[in-house]
């Protein structure tokens, strides 16, 4: 494939994943205006979002080893089809019944992003190369806790939160309209697949050492990612007091960090190991959360002085999500389909049993939110240092 198709892929493939973050950002932007409307508790507000993104981890599955056979292409045209009728159910739920639905089709969907997408880019990218264009994926997506939430509050303060699904039904049927017409196929090498081989396929993943314990970071930390967007918006709008209009704007300094994180980590790969830069993003959450809770002793801390401190968090992660993704997908270099969708699938899965075990000890504060994130970012420490097995 030519230098400008790969362009033109890797174009696609971010935008496609822009399309299902800002999703993800106007979900946990919006959950105090559904918590309000709707009258729902804590848990089934957090719950709302962790249905949505459970079904995109188990829709893993099916795109991973379908798109090793079909192609990439009608995967990610359909599955964005899906994530648009999910979205418009969302947009036009009346109880929480149909918001419960409208979530899960959207997420089952959104699969084809980042599990599709990953795919699609190790199909066109080999060693370093494909590590830097993970980190330009990671950088672009990170970009979107800067727009979205600041876009998102707005629509939804002026013209109520249903607008705001609106908006993004209206631009996610404008992509799809253009992937038709513009987005190359990028798996020239499938296979016929049964279900002998699809389960093949995926077995031997469990076999590969290497893979098993990037797989694991990677879907630890992710978990502290989304634990903390449905998190923060409850603790800032509803306890810190913080007006919704402006709470997009808190998101400025960590989004920019994570951006400005990933963008760098894109620079170092090949001159820093990759383990070393992915074990860098872990201490730099660490230290941040250690940070917070000490700090939470002696002082009253507000919504700005968290997100300060919250830099180093985001920073970490920018270090960690682009590096190991790459590191673990180029593990397992001639099934790339099958290792995205286990990856995203685990990291899903362990981000709604996240979101539903912080929704258990939610108190209002940041106590439980940090300690979770120090005591998972020990792990991964630990984790990363264990000695290879292939």
């Amino acid at each position: 494939m030519n230098v400008k198709l790969k362009g033109q892929v890797t174009f696609f493939i971010i935008l496609t994943i822009v399309t299902v973050e800002i999703a993800m950002s106007f979900n946990s932007v919006l959950l105090p205006n559904l918590k309000a409307e709707m009258a729902l508790s804590e848990q089934m507000a957090q719950w709302s979002l962790g249905i949505g993104l459970l079904a995109l981890g188990f829709s893993g599955i099916l795109y991973g080893a379908v798109s090793e056979n079909l192609g990439r292409r009608p995967i990610i045209l359909s599955g964005l089809s899906l994530f648009c009728i999910g979205t418009l159910v969302t947009a036009l739920s009346s109880n929480v019944i149909f918001l419960l639905v409208g979530r899960f089709i959207q997420g089952f969907g959104a699969g084809v992003g980042w599990i599709v997408g990953n795919a699609s880019l190790k199909d066109i990218y080999d060693n370093n190369r494909y590590a830097k264009a993970m980190n330009t994926v990671h950088s672009a997506a990170g970009a979107v806790p800067i727009i979205a939430p600041v876009v998102g509050s707005y629509i939804a303060n002026f013209f109520g939160w249903r607008a705001t699904f609106g908006v993004l039904v209206v631009g996610t049927a404008l992509i799809l309209v253009l992937k038709i017409l513009k987005l190359p196929e990028t798996n020239f090498h499938r296979e016929p697949i049964t279900f002998a081989t699809a389960v093949g396929s995926y077995k031997s993943l469990f076999f590969n050492g290497k893979y098993l314990k990037l797989l694991s970071v990677k879907a630890l930390s992710v978990m502290l990612l989304f634990t903390e967007s449905a998190n923060i918006p409850l603790i800032f709008i509803g306890n810190l007091k913080v007006d919704p209009k402006l709470y997009g704007f808190y998101m400025l300094p960590v989004s920019i960090s994570y951006v400005i994180s990933s963008y760098i980590s894109g620079l170092l790969v090949g001159r820093f190991c990759l383990k070393k830069l992915i074990s860098t993003g872990l201490v730099l959450i660490l230290a941040s959360n250690i940070s917070v809770l000490l700090l939470m002793r002696f002082y009253e801390l507000d919504a700005l002085l968290i997100q300060l401190l919250k830099v180093f968090t985001y920073a970490g992660w920018g270090m960690i999500f682009g590096n190991a993704t790459a590191e673990l997908i180029s593990a397992v270099p001639k099934n790339p389909g099958a290792a995205s969708a286990v990856m995203i699938s685990l990291e899903m899965i362990f981000l709604a049993c996240g979101i539903y075990i912080l929704s258990l000890f939610y108190d209002g504060t940041l106590f439980p939110l940090s300690l979770f994130m120090i005591f998972i970012s020990l792990l991964c420490l630990l984790i990363i240092r264990l000695p290879p097995h292939s």
